[in-house]
């Protein structure tokens, strides 16, 4: 990196990061409100005239000449537009042609952040961007793909995006769970499930995400919160832990709501969906909002860091202790300390290759925002300086580790966060002197049209 070193600086941020606090935080004007553009609805368009409609038993007219775009549109032998994404009459044949050129997108090591309708994807493993768009209705295999054309879903900042790992039920069919979030001053409800899907149209790849599977809502909205995918006796819950209700919340959440999705997603679902209901668990001992947390075993739910409340002009106060566990087998929660972890909230974080692996980078402790690297192994009890500093001063990096098989040795990706304009970095540790490096495809593939330049407020998922 080029940069200077910047000074420290004093952070004083509400969790819901106004303008206000984004000023403050990165001595550069903020946005709470999401610009989203209004939803194009594609046309399916009338025949030219009734004799085409009329002579189709007797004769089969010319196809009528339609402006089409190799990309987009393409025209039948009646005169219809038949779109690549949403046909206008399909043929069970192309139905089934169509549907073969798809197969489920390979999310192995590959990194996703969400920016309105679209997201972008990165490969670890090759460090190159693709883009994808997003869909509210459910696949065409599913829905009757003339009645039900795909709508654009914009996806919610501040929302929690996690994996849902194969050890789960259902992750085949929807590895992806969002709950909660923030469309600017309204903060959102929703959970549901996300599945993803690569295809091929003349020739060029098409990556999608589909809204596969929607749970009851929350009991009330969340946002700046975490969710974690668990089992309890040897059923798949989703538990939703602290965060906050509203941007004008002072003080984050302790509470956290479990839901039993083992028999939910199935074609039965809209019968079961309403006797199936949020419930709440043992709360957690701090008030929490921007943290980190991760699960082991699939019973044991670690939190690590975060904000417990907000005092006068906006000052973060941190909760007191760091780290906790719950036991989701006996519904309670303990406390401990790992020497050298440090008190912070804010941070970008990501698992490592084991989920008891968390690097964490930068954030706040309270009064500054933070360069340093650090490693924390929830199951050995024990925290390291990795001793490699960002060359500014960070706070809500998007991260990701790839350990390579063959040295074992990790390289951690770094997107946007303050100070960074979007740009993103990585740090080899198969090297002799390891440092934060400008990756050559540094700039999301979307960035020009990103408001949220420093990408605070989107959300990320790595699939590892």
């Amino acid at each position: 990196m080029a940069s200077k070193k910047k000074e420290k600086k004093a952070i004083n941020g509400d969790d819901d990061y106004s303008p206000e606090i984004i000023q403050q935080m990165t001595g550069k004007k903020g946005k709470d409100t999401i610009q989203q553009p209004e939803e194009q609805k594609e046309e399916v368009p009338i025949p030219q005239s009734t004799e085409v409609l009329a002579s189709k038993e007797e004769k089969k007219e010319e196809p009528i000449q339609q402006a089409a775009t190799a990309e987009e549109d393409e025209v039948d032998e009646d005169g219809y537009i038949v779109s690549k994404k949403v046909y206008a009459n399909p043929s069970p044949a192309e139905t089934q042609a169509e549907q073969a050129r798809e197969s489920p997108l390979d999310l192995k090591n590959k990194f996703l952040i969400f920016i309105g309708a679209q997201f972008c994807f990165f490969d670890l493993a090759t460090e190159n961007w693709d883009i994808g768009d997003v869909f509210l209705k459910e696949r065409s295999d599913v829905k009757d793909i003339v009645s039900n054309q795909n709508e654009s879903y914009y996806m919610p900042d501040n929302s929690s995006v996690i994996q849902l790992h194969s050890n789960l039920n259902w992750a085949d069919r929807i590895p992806a769970i969002v709950t909660g979030g923030q469309y600017g001053g309204k903060i959102s409800a929703e959970a549901f499930g996300l599945s993803f899907i690569q295809s091929s149209v003349n020739g060029m790849k098409v990556l999608e995400a589909y809204v596969e599977q929607r749970f009851p809502d929350l009991p009330a909205p969340r946002f700046l919160h975490r969710t974690a995918g668990v089992k309890i006796g040897g059923r798949t819950h989703l538990l939703v832990l602290g965060g906050k209700s509203s941007v004008h919340d002072k003080q984050a959440l302790k509470s956290v709501l479990k839901l039993d999705i083992h028999g939910l997603i199935s074609k039965e679902f809209s019968k079961q969906k309403e006797k199936v209901k949020w419930t709440e668990c043992a709360p957690m001992q701090e008030s929490r909002s921007l943290f980190a947390s991760t699960v082991i075993d699939d019973k044991f739910v670690y939190v690590y860091g975060g904000i417990s409340k907000t005092e006068g002009d906006f000052k973060p106060s941190l909760a007191k202790n760091m780290i906790e566990r719950f036991d989701v087998n006996t519904n309670k929660w303990s406390s401990f300390v790992v020497e050298g972890a440090p008190s912070l909230s804010a941070f970008g974080w990501t698992e490592g290759q084991f989920s008891h692996e968390l690097f964490i980078l930068g954030g706040t402790d309270g009064f500054s925002m933070q360069t340093s690297l650090f490693k924390l192994d929830l199951k050995e009890e024990k925290c390291i300086n990795l001793n490699v500093e960002f060359d500014s001063l960070t706070a809500l990096g998007k991260l990701s580790a790839f350990k390579n098989s063959k040295t074992g040795y990790y390289k951690i990706y770094s997107f946007g966060g303050s100070n960074s304009e979007g740009a993103g970095y990585s740090v080899d540790f198969n090297t002799e002197t390891p440092q934060w490096k400008l990756l050559d495809k540094s700039y999301l593939p979307l960035f020009s049209g990103i408001e949220d330049r420093d990408l605070l407020f989107k959300q990320s998922v790595y699939f590892q």
